[in-house]
């Protein structure tokens, strides 16, 4: 089920809401398994399964309006996976809020892009 049923930009919002929260919480503990992820099997498998389950998320909350458009779903769910929140954040330094801010815009403009 949805985390937020609503209009397209509420749910949208709550969904990268969530992915900041998440991400954020997590950011270290990304980093770190980033440096052993290639040489650990455990470590592949669980970022397997991690990406699976966001992407299953992503597809139950933007539902309708990415169902009929794969390259669609493709393009979001690069921009809302924790490498594109590790790189805004801590290479490019951004914060927290405006990291939200850019990928609720940059989600909702290929939305608007693609109706």
């Amino acid at each position: 089920e949805p985390i937020h049923d609503g209009s397209l930009e509420q749910r949208v919002r709550a969904l990268v809401e969530r992915r900041v929260r998440m991400f954020d919480h997590a950011l270290p503990y990304f980093r770190s398994a980033q440096t052993f992820r290639p040489r650990s099997p455990y470590l592949k498998e669980e970022y397997s399964n991690t990406r699976r389950l966001l992407r299953e998320e992503l597809v139950r909350q933007l539902s309708p309006e990415i169902e009929a458009r794969g390259d669609l779903v493709e393009a979001i769910e690069l921009l809302l996976t924790p490498d594109a929140y590790e790189r805004l954040r801590g290479e490019q330094r951004l914060g927290k809020d405006r990291v939200a801010k850019l990928l609720e815009e940059s989600v909702l403009a290929l939305l608007g892009a693609a109706r």
